[in-house]
């Protein structure tokens, strides 16, 4: 495809110019060696080669300043007092992992090396160094650097046209899963590069994306429901052949994870790991009420009211308690459909505290045959933007969310309890109940005092949405959900919509416009992950 120096690509109703060459013309390099007072000829030098030079003395006051501020590149001295190079070269890829390193040393030796390029520098020269070579590293480096971000953009808008043409004719849920997993690759990839035209290309994709699926999956959700790629045949799919064949096994259920930051943690688990990945739906309404319990029990919500009434009317009678059977529901499951003999141990970590607790302990489970581990952090993340608008400024889109998840995963206690999982030969699976999307468009409904509170999705009497903006039905028998009483129906949430009621318009507008929420249909409500670590 050829491409013109500054093309514009249409956005909705603009044409927006899209800059392949978005480098900066002035290098910004934080420089940190003890000895800084020594180096300010070569500091100068670099000036003058239209490199901005930040200069420090240790590698605190480096990893200080990465924490607010954004550089192209990092200049470390591997022997500095205190935090050594290496030390710092690690601090600093948890904080910004794509960050190029050039590493300077005294010290040939191979083992200090070895050790240096496993912490992922880009670069190490020897003392003495002349500014010259800093130059040409610096160059050498962001030149690769630029040569692979044009590459990315010219890969995608050579995809795009047939991208974008292959939404309006994908006619089955295989080919659907298929194309969003191609356009959520593209999305993770495209985090990697700064291009502001490129972000709004790709979002716009998605958003046609949305739109269809969307459409597809209200038309065809009863009959889809009979295949196994919801959550009420998770544990048929998944679990049950595991544990069949002898293997011991780890299940771990992330609330709200959604499937473009699994793609983004199974690219980390990579290193580690023999990693699958595929795509499997979540019920309607995209909820933990619905779609975990249904994870558990391997039955579909109404199922489980005429399966279990006693510990569904337990659960409807305390908001606390929808989550309450999960353990419940997993030890009946197994005894109906293995056998009596399968060791279960459950538990929900809802905050860190716990999950360190859980962490120290789980090696008194190894002889367990299946643990299973609910985790709320992604789902408490989301919500949290409501109520914090300090994370509400942390998280204002998709990407930095991915970005966010991923920190917290690769520094937390669960990290280090899916390594002693595999230690110990357990088989890991990874998967979620439901997603969430960002919410932009308000939309006013009717209800009266007893319809449920839900900005994604609303149950109640009489209620009735605009088929644009959400879909109703007054038949839950056939959806498989409960059905409390003669007059009742749901109405639930498309793309980016969400319900709120005239009197209290401007109160859910300020408090819930732009936060992440679930309940509704979307890509990223309903398309989940299953990871599978072998």
């Amino acid at each position: 495809m050829n491409l013109n120096p500054n093309p514009l690509v249409k956005i909705g109703m603009e044409y927006i110019p899209l800059n392949q060459n978005n480098m900066l013309n002035k290098i910004s390099l934080l420089w940190a060696d003890d000895e800084i007072e020594l180096l300010k000829s070569h500091i100068l030098f670099l000036k003058e080669k239209k490199i901005n030079v930040t200069a420090v003395s240790s590698g605190e006051e480096a990893i200080q300043i990465l924490g607010g501020k954004k550089y192209d590149i990092v200049l470390l001295d591997q022997l500095m007092t205190g935090i050594d190079g290496i030390e710092t070269l690690k601090k600093i890829k948890k904080i910004n992992p794509s960050i190029p390193i050039i590493m300077i040393t005294k010290n040939e030796d191979e083992w200090m090396m070895n050790e240096a390029i496993a912490s992922q520098i880009s670069d190490y020269l020897i003392k003495p160094v002349n500014p010259n070579q800093i130059l040409s590293s610096c160059k050498r480096i962001l030149s690769s650097q630029r040569i692979q971000e044009e590459k990315i953009v010219k890969d995608f808008l050579s995809i795009y046209k047939e991208l974008d043409n292959e939404i309006s004719k994908v006619k089955n849920i295989s080919e659907w899963m298929k194309l969003i997993e191609e356009v959520i690759d593209w999305e993770i990839q495209l985090d990697k590069i700064n291009n502001l035209s490129v972000e709004y290309f790709i979002m716009d994709l998605k958003q046609r994306l949305n739109d269809n699926f969307t459409k597809f999956f209200e038309e065809k959700y009863t009959k889809l429901l009979s295949e196994n790629i919801f959550p009420n045949k998770f544990l048929d799919t998944e679990i049950k052949p595991l544990l069949n064949s002898g293997d011991k096994v780890a299940l771990i259920v992330l609330d709200c994870l959604r499937y473009d930051q699994a793609k983004l943690l199974s690219n980390d688990l990579f290193e580690h790991f023999n990693v699958q990945i595929h795509p499997t739906l979540s019920l309607v309404p995209t909820t933990t009420e619905f779609s975990r319990n249904s994870i558990f029990s391997g039955l579909l919500p109404n199922q489980i009211e005429n399966s279990f009434p006693n510990e569904w009317q337990d659960m409807k009678s305390d908001l606390s308690k929808l989550n309450s059977y999960e353990n419940f529901f997993l030890k009946s499951y197994c005894k109906s459909n293995i056998n009596n003999k399968v060791s279960i141990f459950y538990d929900k970590v809802t905050n860190l505290k716990y999950g360190n607790k859980l962490n120290e302990k789980i090696k008194n489970y190894r002889n367990v045959d299946l643990i299973s581990v609910v985790v709320n952090f992604i789902d408490i993340l989301g919500h949290a933007s409501v109520d914090s608008t300090a994370v509400k400024e942390i998280i204002p889109n998709d990407k930095s969310y991915r970005k966010e998840v991923r920190n917290w995963f690769l520094n937390s206690w669960l990290f280090d309890m899916i390594m002693k999982f595999k230690l110990d030969n357990r088989k890991i699976i990874i998967t979620s109940d439901h997603g969430n999307t960002l919410i932009k468009k308000s939309v006013i409904v009717k209800a009266d005092k007893n319809t449920s509170s839900g900005l994604r999705y609303k149950t109640g009497r009489n209620l009735s949405i605009n088929p644009k903006y959400g879909f109703s039905f007054k038949n839950p028998d056939k959806y498989f959900l409960p059905k409390t009483n003669q007059n009742q129906n749901y109405i639930i949430a498309k793309s980016n919509y969400y319900f709120i009621y005239p009197n209290d318009f401007n109160y859910y507008k300020k408090n819930f416009e732009n936060t992440y929420q679930h309940g509704g249909i979307s890509v990223d409500e309903v398309v989940l992950p299953v990871i599978k670590l072998l």
